[in-house]
């Protein structure tokens, strides 16, 4: 799932879940007093405010396992190791046609990833949603603003009523606040009115013809200036304007409000009598008092829909004293403790308490499916020989070197490394491969500069060659969802800057028939099939990663590898160089127009036939002669063949697996010429037994 829309539901998750608290809460403590249930609406919502910058502090908190993908079941010693790569397609299409965007017959589509996404809907319309909140609320106080200043004062016997209640009040806090008349259909509120506070009365009680009700109004409204209701009231709009969209959002907020009612009835009660009060608020709902919405931006009195609720409230005895300091304080550490757990809750990284499910479960072995079970657990026991000695070789920074000249190539053969284990098992959290791959990952990250571009070690002062960059950056987007989420996304900002090397290195301008490729450095302006293999690997990787890449540059590049395929279906190295061909060079050929989604039927005129009919024609027989790049060629022939047909898949694993199992040492396999070490030569026939994406 992407992380972003997994943070966004983990995120309404714990809101939920405290919001649903704070209302058992309250309905759990109704009848004691009404400041708990008050303190607890207003502590929720201030915590569920603070919930997305907890996002912050991943690793704080418990991790919740049912919300964890399904991790692979450990292989056993004699089994063969559980592969973790995406399932290759069955349909004979390309291996990364669904990853890059190439349909059928290399006819571009729409790529995964470059729609709107989901987050990205979701979002629009949550700020939509809170605008229209914002505005709804700004346009409604400057209209009460409006309707208050064009009413006229109380008379002078409202004024004597409301002066004989402060008196009374004298201890409670507030100054004198404005009294105005107004029409009956307005029931009592109090609102600020320019810096002013204010208390609005239907004309019907300013008139004097019920005293003892306009006392138990003016007691209630006083009661919520000095317990500043207004604030209290005008902030939970706040947060609810920020989840509009939750049911238990607007439960809340409802439950806050009659909260502040039940308040102010409980303490104007305490001043004029309880069944005094009770008999006013009745006669207030009789007259119709309140027929009129209360004005947003206002605290009312008497709306007649809720006075049976608050008539019934009335007849429990229930304290509403301020609350002591030392119980309010243990309280709110308590409720403290519990936000700061719900906040800190994290899925796991993994589970491992079922099978993995039929999906994803053991993809690498899919490459090995057409062997029988003997020879595939022969091909297991070979790749741990094989990773024994290969981490042999890794150093205190997590880099893969076996000599200086290796550490003049450490960022590709650390890259190559990290994903060789990635592909024998290392997601699995209990795999002998996991620490150490992350190690690598973590090298070749250290490895990129400022520009974007990765140099070949952390110390190395000079680029080395787009080899390096490109092996590097799929490396990355190929191991980046097994790093912990907070690395995961500074290593997700450093793959989209190393993608953004590839993209310009591209655009270089070239001759017509170089458009698309890549050669040795960023600008570069030639273009050969090797290293533009590599950059379109890498892209791909990204592209699977999330990262936003136009459609356009892979069009291209496949436009350019088709130029250098010869007429017996190999490939040459450059478009104007000499039409030679090589099992090598055919295989990333192949791999590259299946990417690009071609079939043998298409109307290319058979290019991926051809190709694979070369590749399979030119594997060496026993005894043979081996080239320079013959390893080298594994990794691709198994790549370019992982999504070829069954009968020529079986027929290339047939001589594969023997051809390797009897050149193995005890250090993995040999140096061909040319310098290409044991060392690399090993990683390359760990990708060949489990090619990856």
């Amino acid at each position: 799932m992407n992380d972003d829309l997994t943070s966004l539901l983990l995120l309404l998750g714990k809101a939920t879940l405290l919001l649903a608290a704070a209302l058992a809460a309250t309905r759990a403590l109704a009848r004691v007093n009404p400041r708990w249930r008050l303190l607890i609406c207003e502590w929720t919502a201030a915590a569920v405010l603070l919930l997305p910058p907890a996002l912050l502090f991943p690793g704080f908190g418990p991790a919740v396992p049912f919300w964890a993908p399904a991790a692979p079941a450990a292989a056993g010693d004699g089994a063969p190791l559980d592969l973790q790569l995406d399932p290759l397609p069955a349909d004979g299409g390309g291996m990364l046609a669904a990853e890059t965007g190439f349909g059928a017959g290399g006819q571009s589509r729409e790529p995964r990833g470059r729609g709107v996404s989901i987050v990205f809907l979701a979002s629009a319309l949550y700020l939509a949603g809170v605008a229209a909140f914002s505005l709804y609320r700004l346009l409604a106080k400057r209209r009460l603003r409006r309707e208050v200043c064009a009413l006229p004062e109380a008379g002078a016997g409202a004024q004597s009523v409301l002066d004989a209640v402060l008196a009374a009040r004298a201890a409670a806090p507030g100054g004198r606040p404005l009294l105005f008349v107004a029409p009956d259909s307005f029931g009592p509120f109090c609102c600020r009115v320019g810096g002013g506070e204010a208390i609005v009365v239907p004309g019907s009680l300013a008139g004097g013809g019920d005293r003892e009700a306009l006392t138990s109004v003016l007691h209630h409204e006083l009661q919520h200036l000095a317990n500043r209701d207004l604030l209290r009231i005008g902030l939970m709009f706040g947060f609810h304007a920020s989840l509009w969209f939750h049911p238990l959002a607007w439960a809340l907020r409802r439950r806050h409000a009659a909260v502040v009612e039940e308040l102010g009835d409980r303490v104007a009660a305490a001043q004029v009598g309880r069944e005094r009060y009770r008999s006013s608020l009745a006669r207030l709902a009789l007259k119709g008092s309140g027929t009129r919405p209360q004005p947003l931006g206002a605290v009312g009195f008497s709306r007649t829909p809720d006075i049976l609720t608050r008539l019934r409230l009335l007849t429990r005895s229930v304290p509403h004293a301020p609350l002591g300091g030392r119980r309010a304080t243990g309280a709110a550490a308590l409720a403290t403790l519990f936000a700061l757990l719900v906040s800190g809750i994290r899925p796991a990284e993994a589970r491992t308490d079922r099978a993995p499910d039929s999906g994803a479960a053991a993809a690498g072995n899919a490459f090995l499916a057409e062997l029988g079970g003997g020879m595939r657990a022969e091909v297991a026991v070979s790749a741990r020989r094989a990773f024994g000695a290969l981490l042999a070789h890794q150093d205190d920074d997590g880099g893969f070197a076996a000599s200086d000249a290796d550490r003049a190539n450490a960022v590709a053969l650390t890259a190559l490394a990290a994903t060789a284990m990635r592909a024998h098992g290392g997601a699995d959290p209990d795999s002998p491969y996991r620490e150490p791959m992350r190690r690598a990952l973590g090298f070749v990250l250290n490895c990129q500069r400022d520009s974007g571009v990765f140099y070949p070690s952390p110390e190395a002062a000079r680029p080395g060659s787009m080899y390096h960059h490109c092996i590097a950056t799929w490396g990355v987007a190929s191991t980046l969802d097994l790093l912990p989420r907070g690395e995961r996304r500074e290593a997700r900002r450093r793959l989209g800057r190393a993608v953004d090397v590839l993209v310009a290195a591209q655009s270089v301008p070239k001759a017509a028939a170089d458009q698309g490729g890549w050669r040795y450095t960023e600008t570069s302006r030639d273009s050969d099939l090797s290293c533009s293999v590599w950059a379109l690997r890498a892209l791909a990787a990204a592209r699977r990663a999330k990262i936003e890449i136009p459609q356009g540059v892979f069009d291209d590049a496949i436009g350019y590898v088709k130029r250098t395929q010869n007429d017996d279906g190999g490939f040459r190295y450059t478009v104007a160089g000499p039409q030679r061909s090589s099992l090598e060079r055919a295989a990333m050929g192949l791999y590259c127009l299946r990417a690009g989604g071609m079939e043998p039927a298409s109307d290319d005129r058979g290019s991926v036939e051809r190709a694979t009919a070369f590749v399979l024609g030119h594997l060496p027989g026993e005894g043979a002669a081996r080239g320079p790049y013959h390893h080298y060629g594994l990794l691709w022939s198994s790549a370019a063949l992982a999504s070829a047909d069954a009968e020529a898949k079986g027929r290339y694993l047939r001589w594969l697996v023997p051809h390797c199992l009897s050149s193995q040492n005890e250090a993995g396999w040999g140096a061909d010429g040319r310098g290409l070490g044991g060392l690399l030569n090993t990683l390359c026939v760990l990708h060949a037994y489990a090619p990856a994406p």
